[in-house]
């Protein structure tokens, strides 16, 4: 069995579905072929080959990964840093990725901002992928987004006050210790 060529960055002890394995042609399977597309085409900037894609199809048809999943092992992975090399370019990526969009101006400086004085690349991944409209794409492509419901954001949150300081992601276990390391350095 052939491993996919992008490697995740996260062990895990899941078995996969073989790759290649033929799924029927369905609309659904359609869909998530669109969005693993979509993740490679953004990302990494190039078509996968046939056995990539199947890889990842077959994880979300089986229920092994998510979206959020997925995207996180494209932010995540060598292939992916080696062809984002600034801040600027992470960020714009970031949101073409996860929201389907380019970046609007305040949200780019913002995260732009907050890298810049050391935040990191997971708070940014979180907080693009842990809200209403991340949600709202995956739907779109008719997979489940992998976001716990208690950690979306959504657009009636109150709009963040010029001399206010943003959250840097949603409340999540994982964000809340990555502020705190990242308080402890400050």
């Amino acid at each position: 069995d052939a491993l996919p060529i992008l490697a995740l960055t996260e062990s895990s002890d899941e078995v996969a579905a073989p790759v290649g394995v033929n799924t029927p042609v369905d609309a659904r399977t359609e869909q998530v072929r669109a969005f693993v597309l979509h993740c490679y085409q953004t990302a990494l900037l190039r078509e996968p080959a046939a056995e990539e894609a199947d890889y990842f199809v077959n994880q979300i048809l089986g229920g092994q990964m998510t979206s959020k999943d997925i995207m996180r092992a494209f932010v995540f992975s060598p292939e992916f840093q080696n062809l984002r090399n600034d801040n600027t370019a992470f960020i714009r990526t970031l949101y073409q990725l996860c929201l389907n969009r380019e970046a609007d101006a305040i949200g780019l400086n913002y995260w732009i901002n907050q890298l810049a004085n050391g935040e990191s690349a997971a708070a940014a991944f979180n907080a693009l992928t842990e809200n209403a409209e991340f949600v709202q794409v995956c739907a779109a492509y008719g997979i489940p987004s992998g976001v716990d419901p208690e950690a979306i954001r959504t657009p009636e949150a109150p709009a963040i006050e010029e001399d206010e300081e943003a959250p840097a992601a949603p409340a999540s276990e994982y964000a809340n210790k990555e502020r705190v390391r990242a308080f402890d350095a400050r």
